[in-house]
C-alpha cells in the first residue's frame, strides 16, 4: 500500500544557523525539542528475506523462528 520496500520514508530538516560572536557553527545542530519528542530523527531498518519452505517425507517441515537474545537484551515483543 505505501511500498516501503521500494522506497523507505524520510524526514527533511531545514534548519538556518547564524553565527553571533564570528566563530564558526559549521559543527552545529540545533534541533527543536518538541520535534525530537514526535519522533524526529528515528530510524526504521527495513530487511526483506526469501526463502522456500519444504516439507519432508517423514512428514517433518523447515519452520522460521527468531534468533535468541543476546545476553542482557530484554525481550522487544514484551513492550
Amino acid at each position: 500500500l505505501v511500498k516501503y520496500d521500494k522506497l523507505g520514508a524520510g524526514q527533511n530538516a531545514t534548519v538556518a544557523v547564524m553565527s553571533y560572536s564570528g566563530y564558526d557553527i559549521e559543527d552545529a545542530m540545533v534541533m527543536n525539542k518538541a520535534s525530537l519528542d514526535r519522533g524526529f530523527g528515528r530510524c526504521i531498518v527495513l530487511k526483506k528475506y526469501a526463502c522456500a519452505l519444504k516439507k519432508y517425507a517423514n512428514r517433518a517441515t523447515d519452520r522460521i523462528v527468531l534468533p535468541p537474545l543476546a545476553p542482557g537484551k530484554c525481550d522487544p515483543a514484551a513492550h
